[in-house]
């Protein structure tokens, strides 16, 4: 019979009350609902979140008692100085015995602690010979280490894991794989990681920090900000504002210590002069301490002989020592994890104790997500309740969310699973309006997609309400320079399609423009397009724009001369770079801005960028799934912002292309995108290779919503299409097919292919005014009204898009009316 089995009918969950010791409403809370989650034998590991101070030690050794096993439990620890108080608590079990929860004549349990790698089988089973508790780190029991020998399958039948946001880090999920079939529980304060990497492991209890707080299990924690004087550095003020605290009488009555973060070893070893030269001894604790170095430092702390302990990377979770009440931050911690774990070494309370604060300069080395914390007004437990309850309920959130989606492959394709925590995209889109009857009536889901998307469907999920779909393609990707399969390798692209919960519209990320056409086609879609500008006006003017760090100008009028086909202005002041002649000559292109955020709550700024004919929007940085569909969502309230409908962009004075409903009269010149030019595009007529800049094109009004385009070099004829009001590019019956090489592309595609999908095509007109769309995906042309320049109304139309602001394309008129495409410096 193990230690287990022995004294698990002995034991009783004794509620503390006002008279009686006991556990804690969030112990006993934790420890039924991990023991549950054991006892129904589901494969997946369960995990209770509770706040620093709550006495997770506790539950670690009560799960066994209620789950009571025939073998060994296996209990891994962060670092050395968790595993050896985690040690010594379990082998005398001093806790549950004064709590009453077992026997205070009960027998200590066998206690083993690993300190070095288990280099065999035969050393796994020693470990475990005579054993209920096996203590170690991962650094001694993960076979991620060579020299870490895979344990023999049945040895444990329990797992225990303390401070389990460590567990996607390769160490501790090698270490948890070698032990398939065994019970799995996990502890952790902080299941959020600032990396946004998941724990593997189903929520089954959490108690809130807010909890916590009100109950009094912890000491709600002040922030004192620190002022620095003219004569005093930075780091002198932090040494003298805590020195001054440690004076305080209610830090003397509860002989108050220290506990002061740095960074880097060199600036703690720096610290340590600074606090002794203000009069407070500090003992420095590195990851190089080693235990017995440390067990002699908590001997000074405990008679008196120092003032605190100065910490770099270690101290910060699970450390358990009282009488630490005062948190100096050197260093900030850029993330919520680290600050409530760090905060925790100072909040346990006890009647005894001086009050729980922490020390800092407010305005520096601070991160958005901690920025709350350190306003002047912040009441900083409240605060710091509330972000962390907030992660806690958003990953709950996230995990119901994945748990909604179903999966549509019919075969699994990948060798090992994809885990769908594990996609960050990247935060953009092309907007695409649908109509209301496909709003209605087209499901993401109804289709399952096989051939429709370049290359094989790895993954394909779909959410219950069917207004998400994600897909991960893999195809064999070769470089356009070679014509072998020397150089093919395998490439993965991800495609995410949200449809608005209130208009008829799709936000489609896709690896390529081109591939939101597809998409959406594949989907079932019948009528679709790249969305209007005015919903692009509308969202820029829903934005609170702090300034312009990239401003893209198209030429409204026929370039030539100093005035360049599209311009790019990039830096700091960009905004106050557009002059007055440049509203008139130019309309916006792309727009890069830096605005306050509205994706969260307004009070930090953020990285937005629109693309005007290719209707993407994007901001800065990836997300999880979840938090991309309440983008997208964000997105399109801002799309719906009321105006007066404005097509000028906020704070700049450019106007904001509009959609071409007709064509204007006498188009006289067409012109090639210029990166086509510029990257040595060529295409094959009569075995030969003609640059495509010597191609001339001759524009001809058909209708109002047709354009027929002849494509000439020299006499013989290398394209003959028109053009459609919604700008797409259509091959007549006599079009020659010419193959046309783009980049250097060994591969060739059709030469009204490449000005289809690789390229832009801008017609100018005898009023001054031009249009473009050729190439926006899905095909759309559009106009910009420029600047009057005088009280005459508009004068310029237009719209396109290209890259190059160095470089111009000029238009050289012929006797008959052809338009030699070139390019010059500007």
């Amino acid at each position: 019979m193990t230690w287990f089995e022995e004294v698990a009918p002995q034991v009783r969950l004794v509620l503390a009350t006002e008279t009686q010791p006991g556990l804690r409403r969030a112990q006993v809370g934790a420890a039924w609902a991990l023991g549950a989650a054991l006892m129904s034998g589901r494969p997946t590991a369960a995990m209770a979140v509770l706040p620093t101070g709550t006495g997770k030690s506790a539950v670690l050794g009560l799960v066994p008692l209620l789950v009571a096993t025939d073998r060994p439990v296996l209990l891994a620890a962060p670092n050395r100085l968790v595993r050896d108080q985690l040690a010594e608590t379990l082998k005398t079990q001093y806790t549950l015995k004064q709590l009453g929860v077992i026997p205070r004549n009960t027998r200590e349990p066998q206690v083993t602690v690993v300190q070095h790698r288990l280099a065999t089988v035969d050393d796994w089973i020693e470990a475990a010979r005579e054993a209920d508790f096996v203590i170690g780190t991962p650094g001694v029991l993960s076979p991620s280490y060579a020299e870490v020998a895979k344990p023999p399958r049945g040895l444990f039948r329990t797992v225990l894991v303390d401070e389990a946001h460590h567990v996607p880090a390769k160490t501790w999920t090698t270490l948890l794989e070698s032990f398939p079939g065994t019970q799995r529980a996990l502890l952790t304060a902080t299941p959020v990681r600032a990396d946004g990497k998941e724990i593997n492991a189903e929520i089954v209890y959490s108690y809130a920090l807010a909890d916590a707080l009100r109950d009094g299990v912890i000491a709600p924690v002040t922030f004192i900000p620190v002022a620095r004087t003219a004569d005093q550095s930075r780091d002198e003020a932090l040494a003298a504002a805590a020195i001054e605290r440690l004076r305080d009488p209610e830090h003397l009555a509860g002989r108050s210590l220290l506990i002061v973060r740095a960074g880097r070893i060199d600036e703690a070893k720096a610290l340590v002069e600074v606090y002794r030269a203000a009069g407070a001894e500090l003992a420095l604790v590195t990851g190089q301490t080693t235990p017995g170095q440390l067990q002699k430092i908590l001997g000074k702390l405990e008679a008196d002989e120092l003032h605190g302990l100065l910490s770099v990377g270690v101290l910060g979770e699970g450390f358990n020592f009282p009488r630490l009440k005062i948190a100096v931050y050197h260093r900030k911690h850029q993330s919520l994890g680290p600050t409530l774990q760090f905060a925790g070494r100072v909040n346990r309370a006890g009647g005894s104790l001086g009050p729980a604060e922490l020390l800092a300069v407010p305005g520096e080395d601070i991160a958005d997500e901690t920025r709350q914390l350190y306003e002047s007004d912040a009441d900083w437990s409240r605060v710091l309740a509330g972000l962390a309850d907030a992660a806690i309920e958003g990953e709950r959130d996230r995990r119901r969310f994945l748990g909604s989606l179903g999966d549509l492959r019919q075969r699994r394709l990948l060798p090992e699973p994809l885990s769908l925590a594990a996609l960050r995209p990247a935060k953009d889109v092309t907007v695409v309006r649908i109509t209301a009857s496909d709003k209605a009536g087209v499901k993401l889901g109804n289709v399952r997609l096989t051939e429709q998307l370049s290359g094989e469907v790895v993954l394909d999920r779909v959410t219950n309400d069917q207004r998400m779909r994600i897909i991960v393609t893999a195809r064999e990707r070769r470089p356009r320079w070679i014509s072998s399969d020397a150089l093919d390798s395998e490439e993965y692209e991800l495609y995410i399609v949200v449809m608005d919960p209130a208009e008829p519209l799709l936000y489609v990320h896709a690896p390529r423009g081109s591939a939101a056409t597809r998409i959406a086609e594949a989907l079932g879609f019948t009528d679709f397009a790249p969305e209007e500008t005015g919903w692009i006006a509308r969202f820029l003017n829903g934005l609170n724009v702090i300034s312009y760090f990239s401003v893209g100008m198209r030429a409204t009028r026929l370039p030539g001369g100093t005035l360049a086909t599209y311009r790019t202005l990039a830096g700091t002041s960009v905004g106050a770079a557009v002059s007055a002649t440049d509203s008139i000559a130019y309309a916006a292109g792309h727009l890069i801005m830096q605005a306050k955020d509205p994706f969260r709550d307004g009070s930090a700024s953020v990285t937005v960028g629109v693309s005007m004919g290719r209707a993407k929007v994007w901001s800065a940085g990836s997300t999880d799934l979840s938090g991309f569909r309440r983008w997208c969502q964000e997105v399109g309230r801002l799309g719906r912002t009321p105006s007066d409908d404005t097509m000028e962009a906020p704070r700049l004075g450019l106007r904001i292309p509009q959609t071409l409903r007709e064509f204007p009269l006498d188009p006289l010149a067409v012109q090639v995108d210029t990166r086509s030019l510029v990257d040595g595009a060529t295409f094959e007529l009569n075995r030969r290779r003609v640059p495509l800049a010597e191609l001339e094109l001759v524009p001809q009004r058909l209708s109002s919503s047709a354009l027929e385009i002849k494509g000439l070099a020299g006499s013989a004829l290398a394209l003959h299409a028109t053009i459609g009001i919604e700008g797409k590019l259509t091959p007549l019956a006599d079009d020659p097919g010419l193959p046309c090489y783009l980049d250097g592309a060994y591969a060739s595609v059709s030469l009204p292919e490449a000005l289809e999908l690789h390229s832009n095509l801008t017609v100018y007109y005898a009023d001054a005014s031009s249009s473009n769309g050729i190439g926006s995906t899905p095909h759309r042309t559009y106009t910009c009204l420029s600047r009057p320049t005088s009280s005459s109304g508009p004068t310029g139309l237009m719209w396109t898009f290209g890259t190059k602001a160095s470089q111009a394309v000029t238009a050289r008129r012929t006797s008959t009316k052809r338009w030699q495409i070139g390019t010059c410096r500007c």
